[in-house]
């Protein structure tokens, strides 16, 4: 969005910022913590009974357990919308200039423009 001129000498940043929602945090946290060394557990490992249990609550959620299910849906569709996920923004910002990688309000004059690929990543 820098290299488009929103108008003269002005650009979009978009910005994205972590979520807020208890119960997407609680989500993503659950995800990590049944995730976490998944690969290398041993099937006698407690984490992995541990594990298996904290997905087989969220399977049980996902389905809509009984007498919740009308909120379990509602639940569902907001923690797996990965859109949730994030609070986006957008703000105009005034000149290209740092734009230019190495480019810094600090520092105006720094950085470089490549006008070809430099092979570097």
């Amino acid at each position: 969005m820098k290299k488009i001129d929103y108008n003269p000498g002005r650009y979009i940043l978009l910005e994205a910022r972590p979520s807020q929602d208890a119960d997407i945090r609680d989500f993503q946290a659950g995800l990590r913590a049944c995730t976490e060394g998944s690969l290398s557990a041993e099937p006698e490992d407690p984490h992995a009974e541990q594990c298996f249990l904290q997905v087989k609550e969220l399977i049980e959620r996902f389905r809509g357990r009984e007498g919740q299910s009308e909120m379990d849906r509602r639940w569902t569709a907001r923690v797996t919308d990965v859109r949730n996920w994030f609070v986006f923004a957008a703000s105009e910002r005034r000149g290209w200039a740092l734009c230019i990688p190495g480019r810094t309000a600090e520092n105006p004059s720094s950085g470089t423009f490549p006008l070809r690929p430099t092979g570097k990543k």
